[in-house]
Parts: C-alpha cells; structure tokens; sequence
C-alpha cells in the first residue's frame, strides 16, 4: 500500500510541474510574438546605419557621392553585398545623398 502512494505521490508532483511549466509557457508565447517585429525593425535600422557610413566613407575617399548603392559594391565599399532589408523594402539613396529610414 505504501508502495502505491508512493507511485501516486510522484504522479501528482508530474502533474504539478506540468502545469507549471504549461502556465509559464502561456505567459512567454505573447512576448516571444511581440519580439519579432522588434528584431526586423532593428535589423533594417543597422543596415541604414551600415549603408550611410559606407556612403560617407565614400565620399570622403573619392570627393563625390555614389550614383546608386550598387556603385558602393562594385567599387568594394561593400564586399558582401548589399545587406536586404528584412521587411522586403529596397533601401534607395535619397536627396540628401543618405539611406532615409522608412516605415514599415
């Protein structure tokens, strides 16, 4: 008989823990779906950073500012590439000869 509450005994902590563990999830899964868009906006924010002090470096070595972004590539000022924004959206060089931030 000992034997049996015992058994019973370990089942219920089980029980317990899985109901713990059950709650504490459903408290996390909002926070981890809020955090995403966090991450892209902040991802598309380092990129224009990275591009507007590659534009700088630019003109700072060559006396004028590139004609596109693609001329930042060719010419080794980005060797990987452009970097893609990670909401899809195509970073342009505005009138300002800078990357403008933009919405998404």
């Amino acid at each position: 008989m000992k034997m049996g509450a015992k058994k019973r005994f370990r089942f219920e902590e089980l029980l317990i823990a899985a109901v713990v563990i059950a709650s504490l999830a459903t408290l996390a899964a909002p926070r981890i779906a809020m955090s995403q868009p966090s991450y892209k906006t902040n991802a598309c924010q380092a990129n224009i950073v990275l591009l507007n002090a590659k534009i700088d470096q630019y003109y700072r070595d060559t006396g004028h500012w590139p004609g596109s972004l693609d001329e930042l590539v060719v010419e080794g000022y980005l060797p990987d590439g452009l970097p893609k924004c990670p909401y899809g959206e195509t970073y342009l060089i505005g009138p300002e000869h800078y990357i403008a931030e933009h919405k998404h």
